[in-house]
């Protein structure tokens, strides 16, 4: 039996991943009443702006266990990079329109 080609891995790898998103997204919201807040700023992640977040980085041992995932903004998690959480949030100032909600 043939292996799929790598283009269609990709795609079924992105697939899986944006449900997998989906469903965290959905299960943070059942159980903070409709708002999901961002796991680096703590402001509100609407669903079409949230990615997935390793809580520990992956590159400090953290694995892709759903235990170990969280949302947050596209930016949030860019700017974080490998940061603690904490530290990546008093980098923004109160308020800031840095991102949208």
């Amino acid at each position: 039996m043939r292996r799929p080609s790598r283009a269609l891995r990709n795609r079924l790898d992105a697939t899986i991943r944006a449900r997998r998103r989906r469903t965290i997204y959905r299960m943070l919201a059942k159980r903070h009443g409709g708002t999901v807040p961002c796991f680096v700023c703590g402001r509100h992640v609407r669903e079409k702006n949230a990615t997935l977040e390793h809580i520990v980085p992956t590159s400090k041992g953290g694995t892709d266990d759903i235990s170990n995932l969280s949302i947050s903004h596209y930016q949030c998690n860019q700017r974080r990079g490998n940061g603690e959480p904490a530290v990546c949030a008093k980098t923004q100032t109160a308020g800031s329109a840095t991102h949208g909600p």
